[in-house]
Order: structure tokens, then sequence, then C-alpha cells
């Protein structure tokens, strides 16, 4: 039969506040933001000039590496640790950029690229630490914020992960990823009718995100499950025949609940 609401809601619980992967450095190493940010940086400018920021994404990293090449100085340094980042050498992603703080304390660049170095190496308190005292300027953006969150998440620290993604909501409304985050953490911290909200807003503006689908799903298979009627059989009708629609699902329990609900095989 139906299981009982509670334990489907405890199960999504679970695997909502499940901690998420260290984010992809590459998303986060932009050659536009980092030429702006590197010019931003306190201090003498080594040699030479900044590298294009329209050069491919691998010429840019081996430009930039050669910028830095021999010289001293917080900018010198924050350049020797983005290349580091690009490579993923954590080691001496930190160490350089350590080393731009010493000498420029107050270059909140470095001290963001230090909070991705951490984060690569697992140190999430760190990394969630340096985010919170770097990313309150008009050019964060969503994806430095979600991976914010997901440092604190990793941390255990559901409330502030919640927190930093409610800002980002506010920054940038329409920001599908955001959305689809938060809502997945709300469903985490027992809040399932904002999570809904958030999840419906993020597959309005992205409905390909089988994630958000699927969260959707299991709420409203949760809902039929508490014997809510009607209207929650034809919810979960639209969202589990959506989230089945898409192409490469991975395996769940979903095509068994639609047959258990609607006595029919997945469309």
């Amino acid at each position: 039969g139906v299981p009982a609401r509670a334990d489907v809601l405890a199960t999504l619980r679970a695997d909502a506040a499940a901690a998420r992967p260290a984010p992809d450095v590459a998303s986060l190493l932009e050659p536009r933001v980092i030429v702006a940010h590197l010019a931003a940086v306190p201090g003498a400018a080594p040699g030479g000039a900044l590298p294009a920021a329209d050069l491919p994404v691998p010429e840019f990293f081996a430009a930039l590496a050669r910028y830095a090449a021999g010289a001293s100085g917080a900018r010198a340094d924050v350049a020797r640790g983005l290349a580091a980042l690009h490579r993923q050498d954590w080691a001496a992603a930190v160490a350089a950029l350590e080393q731009a703080l010493d000498t420029a304390p107050d270059a909140l660049v470095a001290l963001r690229y230090l909070g991705a170095a951490s984060a690569g190496i697992g140190e999430d308190r760190d990394a969630a630490g340096a985010w919170a005292l770097s990313l309150t300027g008009a050019d964060a953006s969503p994806a430095w914020l979600l991976a914010h969150a997901h440092a604190l998440v990793r941390a255990q620290d559901l409330a502030g992960a919640l927190a930093v993604l409610t800002d980002g909501v506010a920054r940038w409304p329409a920001d599908a990823a955001l959305l689809a985050r938060r809502g997945e953490l709300l469903i985490a911290a027992g809040r399932p009718a904002e999570a809904r909200v958030d999840l419906e807003a993020a597959v309005d503006r992205a409905p390909g995100d089988d994630r958000a689908l699927f969260l959707l799903t299991v709420l409203a298979f949760a809902d039929v499950a508490g014997g809510a009627g009607a209207g929650a059989v034809a919810t979960f009708d639209r969202w589990s025949a959506r989230y089945l629609a898409r192409p490469g699902v991975p395996p769940s329990p979903v095509g068994d609940w639609r047959r258990l609900v609607l006595g029919r095989a997945p469309r």
C-alpha cells in the first residue's frame, strides 16, 4: 500500500540534507571577472599586461602563470593562486593566496579564491568563513553563493546555508539554481510548503531540472500518502509524468508510485 506521509517526508528530508560535492572550480574562474579582480588588487603590478579575458580558457591560465612568474607582491600571488586553482593544485593555491593576504590583508578577492581552494581540500568551515567575508560585493554571482551554501551544508550548518540562499534569491530572484537549492534545503528543514513554492518557480525557469522535478514529485506523493484527496492525486500525476518524461532520469520508485496511486504504468 501507500506508505505513511511522515515516512515519505522523513526519507526526503534526509536525502535533501545530504552534502553535495565541492563546486566545480571552473564555474568560479571566469577570465573576464578574474581580470577585473586582479586589476583591483592593491600594490604593484607584475611586469607585462594582464592576459586578455577573451583568450581560450587554457591559454588564459597559461598566460596568467607567465604574468606572475618571478614577480612578487599581492597581485602576483593572487595570479599564481588562480593558476594553481585552475589546475586543481589546492596546496599551491592556498599557499599563494595566503601569501597575498599577508601582503594585502584587505584584498577580499584573494580571500574569495582562498575559499575555493579551501573547499577543494575539504576544509569547508574555512571556505564558508572566507566566503562570508568576501561575497558581499556587487561582483558576487549566483555560482559563488551556491558554492558558499554547499560548503555550509557540508559543514552541517543548514540554517546558515538557507540564509545564504535566501540572500541570493533576494539578489537574483529569477535564478533557477538558487531557487531549486533553497527549495531542497527547505525540505531538509521540514518546511515542505515553502519548498514547493521555490521548486515550482525553479522549474518554471528551468523546465529540464530533473532534481527539482523529482522533489516536486515526492512532495506530491507525500500529500497523496497523507490522504489529501483528488487534487493531490492530480498534482502527483502531473509532476510524476513530467519527471518520467525526461530523458535519462536515474532509477527511482516514481514508476512504482504511479502504478500504486493511479493504477497504470508510467506514460
